[in-house]
């Protein structure tokens, strides 16, 4: 959320509660969440470990905010009104191909930052067990 009423404007993250503890790589099977932030594996497996579930959606946040609003969507290439498991599955199936980051972030004209490039290819690796981790992300400035 982005208060643009104060000077700055304050941004803030907000979960209305969705939020849920989650311990080691304990397994979850309530899906929350819709597109495009939902993890693939979240709409699509049985069930997901939370925290790798949570840093394709802070990946997706990144891509939209450095790509454009709608940069998954244009990128993918499904419509506003596609269900969720088929939306999800050509998500799956568009991030296992090489280059798909740096063509999800072009897909609107967005940011060229080698640095923006390689935390969304360690954020939207669509192998759960090979994503980075939100501390390896935001605790380096240099590439995950």
């Amino acid at each position: 959320m982005v208060d643009d009423q104060s000077e700055p404007p304050f941004c803030r993250l907000v979960d209305f509660f969705a939020a849920t503890c989650c311990f080691g790589s304990t397994p979850s099977t309530t899906a929350c969440g819709e597109l495009p932030c939902i993890a693939p594996e979240m709409a699509l497996d049985a069930s997901y470990a939370a925290k790798p579930a949570d840093c394709w959606s802070l990946g997706v946040v990144l891509l939209e905010a450095a790509g454009g609003l709608g940069s998954m969507r244009l990128a993918v290439g499904w419509l506003e009104d596609t269900e969720l498991e088929p939306a999800a599955a050509r998500i799956r199936r568009f991030f296992s191909c090489e280059g798909s980051c740096a063509r999800a972030l072009a897909a609107m004209g967005g940011v060229r930052s080698p640095a923006v490039l390689a935390r969304l290819s360690g954020l939207l690796e669509p192998e759960p067990t090979a994503r980075a981790s939100a501390g390896a992300i935001c605790g380096s400035s240099e590439a995950p």
